[in-house]
């Protein structure tokens, strides 16, 4: 069976579906490798690559994409890439990558289900968050959601790509690439929920536990590394001076358990709760967020993490590169009458 792509043309509006080159069918097994030769192949283009994901992998949980572009940021080649569903989903369809090039005079967003491929336009959704805009193309378990928010619009080299409105999973600019193209999103309308089954779920547990870096984690949670990380000096904490703050504690997997009311089945027994969710479904601050949001601007309640957290969200921008470009404003007093004033703000200050 021939692999094949789906071809989108945003500004002719025009998607076609063609068949890989047989020089990069032998790829076809690693998605960064696919993504990076059909990027070379139509470069002077500038294209956004989204792969696929290889479907003979044993773990569906563990299945990854890669979107390659060109980085606004970087001024070079970059690519991102994320072990979310979405690239499964993609897959499942029959379609091993997507290929959008082009800029779309309104703005739209590309559905790809067991129907062919469409572009449709969302200009009502203009300026929506992540969530907003995943909420509303997004009615049914088996859809898989790439968005952009209101930053990426306005081509911010912060902004963010979002996987189902709240995880963010790209960087180097590739929010704005999206708002560049005036590309809202990609929806992929899977016909089956893509779900690790019960027994891969177990096996990767059992695989999990057997690393050795968790074999010298507490068995209480993610956060706990954080403690490690603030007593061995690899947190920017005020220049690096303190080496241990009892403040660490309150964001220890103990206090994020308090917090956690529903979880993925993959949760139990993993010291890596990345996709905690609090009572009202809303995921909670992940550990990068919690690095880049709350130790990184000197914030150690989980509660005020929570409002950054979901602040950086509705706006769509990267987490971990806003927490960088926040640190340094922090460290400024008063030197520029032109930047905010950060230095010692409280955390509504920096929302």
């Amino acid at each position: 069976m021939n692999k094949k792509f789906i071809y989108c043309d945003l500004s002719s509006q025009v998607i076609e579906i063609k068949e890989i080159a047989p020089e990069l069918e032998e790829r076809k097994a690693e998605a960064f490798s696919l993504a990076l030769g059909l990027y070379k192949e139509y470069k002077d283009l500038s294209p956004i690559v989204i792969s696929g994901a290889n479907l003979n992998t044993r773990l569906k949980g563990s299945n990854v994409f890669s979107i390659v572009f060109f980085s606004p940021v970087t001024k070079s080649v970059r690519y991102v890439y994320s072990n979310v569903s979405f690239g499964l989903a993609l897959s499942l369809l029959g379609y091993d990558a997507i290929v959008i090039v082009g800029h779309s005079r309104k703005l739209t967003y590309l559905e790809v289900s067991t129907e062919q491929p469409e572009l449709k336009l969302c200009e009502q959704l203009r300026d929506s968050s992540p969530m907003r805009f995943s909420q509303i193309v997004s009615n049914l378990a088996t859809n898989e959601v790439l968005s952009i928010g209101r930053t990426g619009e306005k081509r911010v080299l912060l902004s963010s790509l979002f996987y189902n409105g709240e995880m963010d999973i790209g960087s180097y600019g590739l929010g704005a690439v999206f708002g560049e193209s005036n590309l809202k999103g990609v929806i992929v309308r899977s016909p089956q929920q893509v779900l690790s089954s019960e027994k891969s779920d177990l096996e990767y547990d059992k695989k999990i536990k057997k690393t050795h870096v968790l074999r010298q984690m507490s068995i209480y949670g993610n956060n706990y590394m954080l403690h490690y990380g603030n007593k061995y000096g690899f947190l920017p904490l005020d220049n690096y001076c303190y080496r241990i703050d009892p403040r660490v504690m309150y964001l220890t997997g103990k206090i994020a358990y308090v917090k956690r009311m529903k979880f993925a089945n993959t949760c139990l027994g993993c010291k890596i709760n990345c996709n905690a969710r609090d009572e009202n479904g809303v995921l909670l601050p992940r550990f990068e967020e919690v690095m880049s949001l709350g130790l990184n601007l000197g914030f150690f309640s989980i509660d005020h993490i929570k409002l950054l957290t979901e602040a950086v969200r509705e706006e769509g921008l990267c987490a971990v590169e806003t927490g960088a470009l926040l640190s340094y404003l922090k460290t400024l007093k008063k030197v520029d009458y032109t930047l905010p004033d950060l230095y010692n703000a409280p955390v509504e200050e920096f929302v």
